[in-house]
């Protein structure tokens, strides 16, 4: 295959050009989405999880996300190029609620590709968060809201920049008694930047991250924990600073995690920490033009009472290539990645990437090959229920997908992917008698159809609506893969009166999710709820908002044992200056 493809290269060499890395950053990408500061304003939203349920064939919660039949533990998430997902996490837990979605500038969410920039961990896609520059001269915000189960929340953001240096700070609370006994949840942040302008287009920059979270947890509604507690300490920090022609970033994240029932005298101790070097630049090769590369270095350790202390390193070297045909607007993306394990083996992920855009539509073709690394917890944690599996491999996965998108009218536009992965070597929970461990157990194979359209009859109305197809089977079995919906359909209506007034009515639908491998038992309750929200502008600077979630008070179970929320309002205010 790559001699084939080296040949038919070769073949149009004389009408090849080689795009620079910042061609490649403008150009359409329909297999991408990206929401900007503007995107955010224009939506409405006061939360990630509440933005990342808007995205077309995206769902979250406070600790997870998923698109495509892939979850956390196969979707990487960066908060400015930091790794976010909880090395102490069964599945790669993300803490959404400890990010300020005010200090966000950027989302870029690419579903099944991301593999050869960022890594492993992310054959499901990549999440990556950007914060906010700091400008010139200063800007804050304040945001204050209330609501149902003792529910309050209070965020804090500001920014200055004085001759070449700059300063950002962000604060946050957010406390709720929750709607079950022992649900309830105490969450502080903190975070700070730290900018120096060396010259006109690079910065130095230092961000540091703090959280604490302090909840109740009340088990499942068939076996509850009434007294049972959790308390999660995170705290991270990043560094930028451009060397000449290098772009260098040195992130640090640590985890801890403390899990205790009086009831049955369990207590769970686990703390772990990465610290990951990147070094990437674009260098000239004559005739061939010009090539992105880079290098990564990750050190990682966990400790903990019921866990056995490890530290592991992994290093990469990544290349990515984009060739632009003259005379036709399509370009070829060429990416590979080398991995080198302390503790697993050496692997090879290349990427290509068909794209051609050409006035208001766009075509994109992606393959590439990625692989999923199992966390600590699967392969070292042990209690007396659980068995500790040092041996488990890797995932290794293939995704293929093809995305389509145009504006068909001024007011009209959509988008359409199809999507094929291939997961081998999988790693699954097995009960042996009466004790579970991971283990890697044959293969799967996730296919289906992503589409979504926005419509614009007039300037009081925005309709858009996305439908998710997914068909997620065990290759042995043939059976569904537990938790993969067959479907999921949102439909989000918005209605402005007035430049001030803001209205919008959420609907969701997911389809029945098999619980257990053999497909005999299914959730609890149809997924269908709608959200109700509004937004009014009193000034430039004040607003007032309101959103009722769960309208008509459906009544189900997001995972087996652990029900919706029930019908729930939230109102507050918020203030720029």
């Amino acid at each position: 295959m790559v001699r084939h493809l080296f040949s038919l290269m070769i073949c149009f060499l004389p009408t090849i050009t080689f795009a620079s890395a910042e061609d490649h950053k403008t150009a359409a990408a329909p297999g991408k989405i990206v929401i900007t500061d503007e995107d955010i304003k224009k939506m409405k939203v006061h939360s990630v999880v509440e933005l990342l349920n808007r995205i077309p064939g995206v769902s979250a919660t406070e600790s997870s996300v998923n698109f495509r039949g892939a979850s956390t533990t196969e979707i990487l998430v960066l908060l400015d190029g930091r790794r976010i997902n909880d090395l102490t996490s069964s599945w790669r837990a993300v803490n959404w609620s400890a990010i300020s979605l005010d200090a966000v500038e950027r989302i870029e969410i690419c579903k099944g590709t991301g593999s050869v920039l960022y890594g492993d961990n992310s054959s499901g896609g990549v999440i990556s968060i950007t914060t906010r520059k700091i400008a010139k001269g200063s800007r804050g915000s304040a945001e204050l809201s209330c609501g149902r189960f003792n529910y309050q929340e209070y965020d804090l953001n500001y920014q200055q920049e004085t001759r070449n240096l700059g300063l950002g700070l962000s604060a946050g609370w957010k406390k709720t008694d929750g709607f079950r006994v022992n649900s309830d949840k105490d969450l502080k942040r903190l975070s700070t930047k730290l900018s120096c302008r060396l010259d006109d287009k690079k910065n130095a920059v230092f961000s540091f991250d703090y959280s604490q979270l302090e909840k109740g947890i009340p088990g499942k509604t068939y076996f509850p924990t009434p007294r049972a507690t959790g308390d999660e300490e995170n705290w991270g920090a990043t560094f930028f600073c451009p060397l000449g022609r290098l772009n260098t970033g040195t992130h640090y994240s640590n985890f801890e995690k403390e899990y205790k029932n009086p009831d049955t005298g369990f207590l769970n101790i686990m703390e772990s920490w990465a610290v990951d070097e990147k070094v990437s630049s674009t260098i000239s090769a004559g005739r061939l033009g010009e090539f992105d590369i880079g290098t990564e270095v990750e050190v990682s350790h966990v400790k903990g009472n019921k866990i056995t202390s490890r530290q592991e390193e992994k290093y990469a070297f990544f290349a990515t290539k984009d060739i632009r045909f003259e005379g036709i607007p399509l370009t070829l993306d060429l990416g590979i990645r080398a991995n080198i394990y302390s503790d697993f083996p050496n692997l090879l992920n290349p990427q290509i990437q068909l794209n051609y855009s050409h006035f208001k539509t766009g075509i994109q073709l992606s393959i590439n090959q990625s692989n999923n690394i199992p966390t600590f917890y699967q392969r070292y944690y042990e209690t007396t229920t659980l068995k500790s599996n040092p041996d488990l491999g890797m995932e290794k996965a293939i995704n293929c997908s093809l995305s389509f998108s145009s504006q068909f009218r001024e007011r009209l536009d959509g988008d359409i992917s199809f999507f094929l992965s291939r997961i081998s070597d999988r790693i699954c929970f097995v009960l042996e008698g009466d004790i579970g461990r991971y283990r890697n157990i044959g293969s799967v194979t996730r296919k289906g159809i992503d589409t979504s359209i926005k419509w614009r009859p007039n300037d009081l109305w925005q309709i858009k609506s996305s439908y998710t197809y997914l068909v997620a089977k065990d290759d042995d079995t043939g059976r569904y893969v537990t938790y993969s919906p067959e479907h999921r359909f949102d439909l989000d209506i918005q209605y402005k009166p007035t430049k001030n007034l803001y209205l919008g009515l959420y609907t969701k639908y997911v389809s029945k999710k098999f619980l257990d491998i053999d497909n005999t038992k299914t959730l609890r309750g149809c997924y269908l709820r709608s959200d109700l929200r509004g937004d009014y502008s009193l000034t430039e600077r004040l607003r007032f908002f309101f959103k009722i979630t769960n309208l008509f008070d459906r009544d189900y179970d997001v995972t087996d044992g652990y029900p919706c929320i029930p019908r729930a309002w939230m109102m507050g205010m918020g203030c720029n200056f």
